[in-house]
């Protein structure tokens, strides 16, 4: 019985994190994160960068494994690069990496988490 709960909580936890990567991966989702945390492009609306989402040329969903030899393979939950217009009418490539977090407290800093994985994404 012990087995049979472990695997049904292992389940949920798999379903949970992959129904919350489905609704951050929207692309109106997304357009509004952009829109949020991206400085550079706050004067586009949400609008706007939806469809530099939907430009293939534009963006790119990005291969979101990396291993280092003798060290360990990291998987990024979504990761992207998308070329932004700037005002100027030169474009600014973004590269975003957005991290689903299921504890608000896992036991280490955040912060040092998402700098080891930008040195994980500069790495690739």
């Amino acid at each position: 019985m012990e087995t049979v709960i472990q695997n049904t909580i292992t389940n949920h936890k798999i379903m949970l994190d992959q129904h919350c990567k489905a609704i951050v991966g929207n692309q109106e989702m997304l357009a509004r994160m952009i829109h949020e945390f991206v400085r550079e492009v706050r004067y586009l609306s949400v609008k706007e960068i939806m469809k530099i989402i939907k430009d293939e040329q534009r963006f790119r969903w990005l291969n979101n494994e990396n291993m280092i030899p003798n060290y360990g393979t990291v998987k990024f939950d979504m990761l992207c690069c998308v070329d932004l217009p700037q005002l100027n009418g030169a474009n600014k490539r973004i590269y975003l990496n957005v991290e689903i977090q299921n504890n608000i407290h896992p036991g280490y800093s955040l912060v040092t988490r998402g700098i080891a994985y930008v040195l994980r994404i500069l790495t690739t």
